[in-house]
């Protein structure tokens, strides 16, 4: 089991590397984007802690951030996983905000990347989309 203490300063550290985006080396935009994956992959935090994004208002290294982590996440974590990561964020009604940017952001931002060929990403966003539409029935 993991501390809720360390569970906790997590979330705040996470949250003050997202305001500080703007100044980070790309290098350390893409190990912590894909800490952030592996993380929410393992269930150590959720999606919730993206509650304090703003997908609509995000700076330049920001899109690459999210993108980043959003691609890694649909792309290296198991379906079934997958569908469990976004069924707890789904099943939290004060995060439907944060779900709906998700949505948006993964579908303007991802999607445009992805009609190249990635199929996968295409799969996998269909299938999150699935998940949480049927958790909030």
């Amino acid at each position: 089991q993991h501390s809720h203490n360390h569970k906790f300063t997590l979330q705040y550290t996470l949250w003050d590397h997202f305001k500080q985006m703007q100044d980070m080396e790309v290098r350390r935009l893409v190990n912590l984007a894909r800490f952030l994956s592996s993380a929410v992959s393992s269930f150590f935090v959720s999606l919730g802690v993206l509650k304090v994004v703003d997908f609509n208002q995000l700076c330049k290294r920001g899109n690459f951030f999210f993108g980043t982590f959003f691609e890694h996440l649909l792309t290296s974590t198991p379906e079934e996983k997958l569908k469990l990561v976004f069924a707890r964020l789904s099943s939290v009604a004060k995060l439907s905000s944060t779900r709906d940017g998700i949505i948006f952001f993964v579908g303007s931002h991802l999607m445009d990347k992805s009609k190249s060929g990635n199929t996968k990403l295409i799969e996998r966003f269909e299938l999150v989309k699935m998940t949480m539409k049927m958790e909030n029935v």
